[in-house]
This record gives C-alpha cells, sequence and structure tokens, in this order.
C-alpha cells in the first residue's frame, strides 16, 4: 500500500543509524533532511519528534531549516502521518 517507508527521528545523536554518512543528531549541520528527501522522496519518510522523552521543537526546527520545498515540509511535518493513520 505504501510501498517503502523511511522513518527519521529528529533527535539525539546518541542513535546508532546512519544514513549517507550522516547521524540523526546532526541532521542540521550536514543537510541530512534534504539528502534524505533527495535519495528517497518526502513521501516516503515518516518524521518523529521523539515526544515524549525529548522536547519537540528541535525536531521540527530541522525539518523547518532544510533546503526542501513547502509541500515536502508538509509531507514530512504531518501529511505522510496523516495518510498512514487515515486521518487525511
Amino acid at each position: 500500500m505504501y510501498g517503502s517507508l523511511y522513518f527519521f527521528g529528529g533527535g539525539s545523536s546518541a542513535w546508532p543509524s546512519q544514513i549517507d554518512g550522516g547521524t540523526i543528531g546532526d541532521a542540521k549541520a550536514t543537510g541530512l533532511v534534504d539528502r534524505l528527501v533527495a535519495q528517497f522522496g518526502s513521501r516516503r519518510i515518516l518524521f518523529g519528534s521523539g515526544i515524549p522523552l525529548q522536547y519537540p521543537l528541535p525536531a521540527v526546527a530541522k525539518i523547518q531549516a532544510a533546503d526542501v520545498s513547502q509541500d515536502d515540509s508538509e509531507y514530512l511535518l504531518h501529511a505522510n502521518a496523516e495518510k498512514l493513520l487515515g486521518v487525511s
């Protein structure tokens, strides 16, 4: 139904996940969000903020600071989750 779906957590660099050489915690510094969108497409990435263990605004800011289109930002921040949950 959704094809491949990739998960991106905007929080701690303590996570072991690495994608194309960039860790999750240094997303803004390395352009990781931009690279994820370029590599996989914004409709195939599900964003997570780390709530309730982390404060959500830094994770949201990484998406807002990314060099992606407004449409891509909307897919990352809410549209993909809405589709997955059937609330759109």
